[in-house]
């Protein structure tokens, strides 16, 4: 928190109201948060002069329905989870791990429908998803959360409309990791240049794929719903 005013300043974080015993700091941070530690949070900061209570910020904890994606995806422990499921015209697509929010640039909105329950069970029935030109939209955290990793799974769902036969990005880190489309090849690209290809990407047209990559410091592979995809040629 900031504040302003004639130091020394004394703080205390209080929880629907109730002082947190030993919280006296400028930040106050959770660990390990159950839905217990929903509510509504201040801070008092006081000096000698007097004293004020910030306004308050609410904690929601969202607990994934049993059995379903989203408790699958977030009992790997990932370092970022975004749902796009904001709705029509929202410009953010928001981290539910770690609060790593998206922005949608180039063009790319929310409020399209995404994979449901039928063709994907233990999908909300009302689950969202987010659209994409294939040439300069996106969805940018400006982080660098793939920096510096020995291991990684980046994974999602797509619905092409078609293949280009171009260099398409569907996610990872600029100049660091990138998985996405070179061609009629999946493809993942490394620092200094490296690529690593596969084909054909048995990836099927106006329905939703769940695709994968993964790292783990010795092989690269792929998978589209599912089933590993063989590479076409030696990684780099």
């Amino acid at each position: 928190a900031a504040v302003d005013g004639t130091p020394p300043f004394a703080y205390q974080w209080a929880f629907n109201g109730t002082p947190i015993p030993g919280e006296t700091a400028a930040t106050l941070a959770l660990d390990a948060v159950t839905p217990a530690d929903g509510g509504s949070y201040t801070l008092i900061a006081s000096n000698p002069v007097g004293q004020t209570t910030s306004a308050p910020g609410v904690l929601t904890v969202r607990i994934p329905p049993a059995g379903s994606y989203e408790e699958g995806v977030v009992t790997s422990g990932p370092i970022g989870y975004w749902r796009m499921e904001e709705p029509t015209g929202s410009p953010t697509a928001f981290d539910f791990v770690s609060g790593y929010d998206g922005t949608h640039v180039g063009g790319a909105f929310a409020g399209l429908a995404g994979p449901r329950p039928g063709d994907f069970d233990g999908m909300p029935a009302a689950n969202n998803a987010v659209n994409y030109n294939g040439t300069d939209s996106g969805t940018t955290t400006g982080k660098s959360l793939m920096s510096n990793l020995s291991q990684f799974t980046m994974m999602g769902f797509i619905n092409p409309t078609t293949l280009p036969n171009a260099r398409v990005g569907f996610m990872g880190q600029n100049d660091v990791t990138e998985f996405g489309l070179h061609g009629a090849d999946f493809a993942i690209w490394t620092p200094g240049g490296g690529y690593f290809a596969v084909s054909p990407t048995n990836l099927l047209l106006n329905t939703w794929n769940h695709i994968a990559a993964t790292g783990d410091g010795t092989a690269l592979r792929f998978y589209v719903n599912g089933v590993e995809i063989l590479p076409s040629q030696p990684g780099v």
